[in-house]
């Protein structure tokens, strides 16, 4: 037996946990009582995969049985074999088993959820496959589907506070929160959800707000729009220095997931006025996932060659080569 954690649908997946779920065989019983008790930490997962191995055996749609048995049927060798399995429970089983082989391949194939969290005192820049940046504050997350560059919509399900650079494309762009959906093509925007209110400013481009108790409008750039813990709509006045001035924090440790070394070029020269040049244009196109101290634009080039196995040479006061 595997000493790791599942997840549910991979034990959905395992023929021998669904032997041991549908009773049919000793061995199987054995072995996935055992695991169970050397691994209380992962009794929900355990009992989440077994409901759902029982909700589909216990009602086998009768044509697939009989499909099911057909080509069963082809298989037995004996005559003894045939009576046995005969039997209806165990036929019920076995079909069952078989369609449940099916079903656990067809979970796997679908999309797994990506989820990116900070802590306090942390923020992280994500760069999504299809290009789009996000900047995630403290204490906040953001899941996706690991689909999204080929999804038909990408959405994003974000709790608290973020700031998105959407990658333009004809596909749309979703951020989903607990009081509201926000749709783009592509746009520069932020938007904070908390507990009692949920606000929106769009620095550039269009998107369009749906809340759960009011129509749906759209925004102009430069406007913020708050809805309150009251339920009630309005449009703020905002200063664009204070509502991202979280995003220059340099005291937060900074996380990267799947960044582009060209996004931390720009990030550099925002930050510290810092001028990286990069010797061979195809390193640009690198990423890097890893905790970097923000505060410290030295410690910052030092673990980006590190990284990479590069050299970091200074031209000027302000001006790096990386090579």
């Amino acid at each position: 037996m595997e000493e790791r954690i599942f997840k549910a649908e991979e034990l959905v997946a395992k023929e021998s946990f669904q032997a041991y779920c549908l009773e049919i065989d000793e061995a199987s019983i054995v072995e996935w009582e055992a695991w169970q008790e050397a691994h209380p930490e992962q009794s929900g997962v355990f009992e989440e995969a077994k409901t759902l191995v029982l909700q589909l055996a216990l009602h086998p749609n009768s044509k697939e049985i009989e499909a099911e048995w057909t080509r069963l049927e082809k298989q037995i060798a004996t005559p003894t074999a045939r009576k046995r399995l005969l039997k209806p429970r165990v036929l019920a089983a076995a079909a069952s088993v078989a369609l449940l082989l099916s079903f656990g391949t067809w979970f796997l194939l679908q999309p797994t959820w990506q989820t990116e969290q900070t802590a306090f005192e942390e923020t992280a820049i994500i760069q999504l496959e299809e290009g789009t940046k996000i900047v995630l504050n403290e204490n906040s997350s953001i899941r996706y589907k690991s689909n999204l560059a080929n999804a038909s919509k990408r959405e994003i399900w974000l709790e608290g506070e973020a700031y998105f650079e959407v990658e333009h494309n004809e596909k749309p762009f979703v951020v989903h929160t607990d009081r509201g959906d926000i749709r783009v093509l592509g746009t520069t925007f932020n938007v904070e959800q908390r507990a009692k209110y949920l606000q929106t400013t769009l620095i550039e481009g269009k998107v369009e707000i749906t809340f759960a108790s009011h129509p749906a409008f759209e925004m102009k750039p430069g406007t913020s729009i708050l809805l309150d813990a009251k339920d009630k709509v309005s449009n703020q006045v905002f200063d664009l220095n204070k509502t991202l001035a979280w995003k220059a924090n340099k005291s937060a440790k900074l996380l990267l997931k799947n960044v582009k070394i060209e996004m931390i070029v720009a990030q550099l020269d925002t930050d510290f006025g810092i001028t990286l040049k990069v010797a061979n244009a195809s390193l640009l196109d690198r990423r890097i996932s890893a905790p970097l101290l923000r505060n410290d634009s030295k410690l910052l080039l030092e673990a980006l060659a590190e990284l990479y196995d590069l050299q970091i040479e200074q031209l000027n006061a302000t001006t790096y080569q990386l090579k």
